[in-house]
Formats: C-alpha cells, sequence, structure tokens
C-alpha cells in the first residue's frame, strides 16, 4: 500500500507464443502496475533478427488494451516482415489483454 493507504500493483508478466511465417515466435510480455505494456521480450524466433532489436520492440512500451496494435496504423515493421511482425503485435496485445483481465478485478 501506499503512505495515502491505496493499494499499489505491481508489474506481470505473461509468456506468450506467436506464429510467424517461419514457425513459432515465443515472446514474454510485461504489464506495469497501471495497466500499460512495458516491455516484449522473444525468446525464439526463427525469423528475421530484426524483430528483436530495440528499435522494433520498443514500439510496444506504453501501450495499453485499447490500442489497435495493427501494423501501418499504430506498430511500424522493418519491410519484408509484415507477417511475423504482426504476430508478434497481436501477441504482445494477447498478454496485455491477459494481465489486465487477471487484475481487473472483474
Amino acid at each position: 500500500r501506499t503512505p495515502e493507504g491505496q493499494a499499489r500493483r505491481s508489474a506481470a508478466i505473461v509468456f506468450i507464443d506467436a506464429q510467424g511465417e517461419k514457425g513459432i515466435i515465443e515472446m514474454g510480455v510485461k504489464v506495469g502496475g497501471a495497466g500499460t505494456l512495458e516491455k516484449v521480450l522473444l525468446f525464439e524466433n526463427m525469423e528475421t533478427a530484426e524483430l528483436g532489436r530495440p528499435d522494433f520492440l520498443g514500439q510496444f512500451a506504453g501501450k495499453v488494451s485499447t490500442d489497435p496494435f495493427l501494423l501501418g496504423t499504430d506498430v511500424h515493421a522493418p519491410a519484408g516482415t509484415d507477417v511475423p511482425a504482426q504476430a508478434i503485435a497481436s501477441g504482445a496485445r494477447r498478454g496485455l489483454v491477459l494481465i489486465s483481465e487477471m487484475f481487473s478485478g472483474n
């Protein structure tokens, strides 16, 4: 609890699989206490290494579950990586929604 007596929310991490063009992409999604996505990590990725770089994965930080997570809308991918990039974006959103639902109190 905060000094004012309010409950604090901690970060949570969920592991998600997404289907890329070359196989399964294993990823971790970290969501902060305020319900915003903090970080996406790739653990197994048979797609291009560009999708594991901070300039691609970093764009997910700060997103909330109501964001579209759509290529060309709020997600930008390296050339030629549309299918796996959208798979990662969709996986990141699934992880965010899952964690948000777990802690929504509903």
